[in-house]
């Protein structure tokens, strides 16, 4: 999903300035969530027990 927003983005901004406002920000958003699922994932491992 996060690389969906990011392709959309950068194929369809040119086509108006309310297209580049609206796209962007769901580029910024995927973005953001990307980097908040490998913040997640790193804290998960590195706090789970294994045994």
């Amino acid at each position: 999903i996060c690389l969906l927003f990011s392709t959309i983005y950068h194929t369809f901004s040119c086509q108006s300035a309310e297209n580049f406002d609206t796209l962007l920000t769901f580029d910024i958003l995927g973005i953001a969530f990307a980097l908040l699922m490998i913040y997640l994932t790193g804290v998960y491992f590195a706090f789970s027990c294994y045994e």
